[in-house]
């Protein structure tokens, strides 16, 4: 199955009948690095299913944006997508697919259904996607979902995050080590409780045994005396 990993430039006008086996675009980018726009391109030059999970949310769940449902709504575009591609449409899927697990995972699947899988990056430095992602809010806040930009960038926030991380697993180690500390401890005096009470035990069954035999021979001593004294 060839699987290709970018796409070139193409021009808009609707391809012919489709020959040969579907193709499956995955449009992969941050937020505002143009993906709906791409997969709109493609909608026409490659004559394709167009599935934007953020479209449909809206349309089903309006402005509420819940977050419990986006996995169902995307599991659900993939299943008719496939579907798509086995009979031959080809599909655009502008789900961004930043993880490669996933990405691999789409790919395998478009390949079991008998269709080719492209992977299309598309890049955004972080002063632009600020740039553009502020546009489209401001242009259209009704049809835009809340993407989420970090600020300061992702190099500062790594920088600040990884000391910490690293101080905070270590006191977790520290932490786990005097937990193991005090619960082998607990353990040896349980242990040594127990002998105690076995010591005890046998000592008080040994002094019970000699006290019992010293009695048993004074009063057979008696008995004998007082039958010889007859």
């Amino acid at each position: 199955m060839p699987v290709h990993d970018q796409l070139e430039p193409d021009h808009l006008e609707p391809s012919g009948p489709p020959v040969g086996p579907a193709t499956v675009y995955l449009i992969v980018g941050l937020p505002g690095a143009g993906k709906t726009t791409r997969a709109k391109e493609l909608e026409v030059s490659a004559s394709a299913l167009r599935l934007t999970p953020d479209e449909w949310q809206l349309m089903l769940f309006g402005d509420q944006n819940p977050p419990d449902k986006r996995d169902l709504v995307e599991g659900k575009l993939v299943q008719i997508g496939m579907r798509a591609a086995e009979l031959g449409t080809n599909v655009v899927l502008d789900f961004g697919f930043w993880g490669t697990d996933e990405r691999s995972a789409l790919r395998w699947i478009a390949g079991a259904v008998g269709a080719r899988s492209q992977v299309i990056y598309l890049p955004v430095d972080h002063d632009e996607q600020r740039r553009r992602v502020t546009r489209r809010f401001a242009a259209t806040p009704d049809q835009t979902l809340i993407d989420y930009l970090y600020e300061p960038g992702p190099e500062q926030i790594l920088s600040d995050l990884l000391p910490k991380h690293i101080e905070f697993q270590l006191y977790r180690v520290l932490l786990e080590s005097a937990a193991a500390e005090q619960g082998a401890r607990m353990t040896a005096m349980e242990a040594a409780t127990k002998n105690a009470s076995d010591m005890i035990n046998f000592l008080t069954l040994t002094y019970n045994r000699i006290r019992q035999a010293a009695i048993t021979k004074e009063i057979i001593e008696i008995v004998s005396g007082a039958s010889a004294a007859q």
